[in-house]
């Protein structure tokens, strides 16, 4: 029986199908490398005690790993994960566990985080492709460095799922998919490089991204339509490093509230964009803002929207219009103009001032 904090040196590789880690003492694994494997199914590694194990040996996935972590102290994970096929990396339980060391993971498989927290400190990549959320609870991840998702990879949110940066960190991906779920990077910075760079999807929750984000080329957010009054809210502050345009896509309600520096125009092909600060179209003075027949720009919070010209069309989804002042006295300052039969409304309560030419072809 072992009765004390130990540290275990592996001799050689160890291949096992399921360790199970259950004492109240803090143990150490090390040296040589840890693989685990199954005849079927799934391996297992079970962390159910009250101590901080460390595993600093290579631990190599034959097969998809569930790791279920019910106990208090903090699993870290300081070895290199590796994979010869694409192995996944399960996270279940309320536990905390961390990826750090300073080489990268090479496993090919999928991170799935559907309970607890999972922390990424790694020196190069720790994560690939990345699932987070099983649609309940509040499953974690958090950023402890930049750089730990490959920059290759798609990040999928369930309504439970949250991507935290703990500090002011740089991190690239291709793109988000969510059906809700929370992205936060707070001081640190999350650049999409993919097209479409954000898909979400129909959920009864909002999905949310606040911090900033960096959209390079011109790429598209597809918003679906679900039961939440806005289905994708972003405050983040959206910018570029080069010319970038944005096509919204979709059905959906897309907001934009953060103070926005994108160079490119915006583009409303489908379902209601919400502007609720001076630069949520990006840059002032850009030409090539569009609203397609159908869709709708709504203008909220008392903001003056600065724009070199916007092209409109159409009554919008809901028959107000397809530029409309939701809330407050707004105003919008550049060209308004239309090829097609098009209306500019106001709600009850609300005022609309435009300052510049408007000049609409057969107007309803």
């Amino acid at each position: 029986m072992i009765t004390g904090d130990r540290t275990i040196k592996l001799g050689t590789t160890y291949t096992v199908g399921t360790l199970n880690i259950d004492s109240g003492y803090n143990y150490t694994l090390t040296n040589n490398r840890l693989r685990f494997r199954v005849s079927s199914g799934s391996a297992a590694l079970n962390i159910t005690n009250s101590g901080a194990p460390t595993i600093y040996s290579q631990v190599r996935l034959a097969d998809d790993l569930v790791l279920t972590h019910s106990g208090t102290g903090i699993l870290t994970m300081a070895g290199v994960i590796s994979g010869a096929a694409a192995n996944d990396f399960i996270k279940a339980g309320s536990g905390t566990v961390t990826f750090s060391g300073s080489g990268s993971n090479t496993y090919n498989g999928e991170t799935i985080v559907n309970e607890g927290e999972l922390r990424l400190d790694k020196g190069g990549n720790a994560v690939r492709n990345l699932t987070i959320g099983d649609g309940t609870g509040a499953d974690v991840v958090r950023l402890m460095s930049g750089n730990q998702i490959n920059n290759a990879s798609t990040v999928t949110l369930q309504s439970s799922g949250q991507l935290l940066f703990n500090g002011s960190y740089a991190e690239t991906i291709t793109s988000l998919d969510m059906t809700g779920g929370l992205v936060d990077t707070g001081s640190g910075t999350l650049t999409l490089t993919g097209d479409p760079a954000i898909i979400s999807r129909a959920s009864t929750n909002s999905a949310e991204i606040k911090g900033n984000l960096l959209i390079e080329g011109s790429n598209t957010i597809q918003v679906a339509n679900g039961s939440a009054a806005i289905d994708l809210d972003i405050s983040a502050n959206i910018g570029d490093r080069w010319y970038t345009s944005i096509t919204k896509t979709g059905a959906g309600t897309l907001r934009l509230s953060g103070s926005n520096s994108f160079n490119g125009p915006l583009v409303i092909t489908n379902g209601v964009v919400i502007a609720a600060n001076n630069n949520a179209l990006g840059s002032t003075g850009t030409w090539g803002n569009a609203v397609a027949n159908g869709a709708a720009l709504h203008l909220t919070g008392g903001i003056s929207v600065s724009e070199g010209g916007l092209g409109i069309a159409g009554t919008g989804p809901d028959g107000n219009g397809s530029l409309v002042s939701v809330s407050g006295s707004n105003s919008f300052t550049g060209t308004v103009s239309s090829t097609a039969a098009a209306t500019i409304g106001s709600l009850a309560g609300a005022n609309l001032t435009l300052n510049g030419s408007v000049s609409l072809v057969n107007d309803v």
